[in-house]
């Protein structure tokens, strides 16, 4: 494994090779890897806040100000279009708040998403 690293990681991780006994992170991949993270960060950050953001979901028993706090966070540190933000906002609302959503013409902006939401949800 530690032949792959560049220079500044390689120079880091070299000496536990020589160690004894040897770290468990140079025996198991996944160790390996939350060590990386651990000493240099993520390898994609962006990717995974979009992961984040995409399995982010509103519980029944949770606010909708609390949800889109937290949806608003994560949508301002990825690269993704106005566009796709209400459709992905709105795939994560709890499904009592979606159902009375039907009653309503379908919203295209998140501010309008989140008012209505907010509405529904008070």
């Amino acid at each position: 494994m530690l032949s792959h690293l560049n220079v500044s990681a390689l120079d880091c991780f070299k000496p536990a090779h020589l160690e004894t006994p040897k770290p468990m992170w140079l025996s198991d991949f996944t160790l390996f890897i939350e060590e990386l993270k651990a000493n240099f960060g993520s390898y994609n950050p962006v990717g995974e806040v979009e992961a984040e953001l995409e399995g982010l979901h509103m519980q029944e028993n949770h606010q909708a100000m609390k949800y889109f706090i937290k949806f608003m966070q994560l949508a301002t540190r990825v690269q993704r279009g106005e566009a796709t933000l209400p459709q992905q906002a709105y795939n994560g609302l709890a499904k009592c708040i979606k159902n009375d959503m039907v009653q309503h013409n379908k919203l295209t902006t998140l501010s309008s998403l989140r008012r209505l939401t907010q509405a529904i949800d008070a």
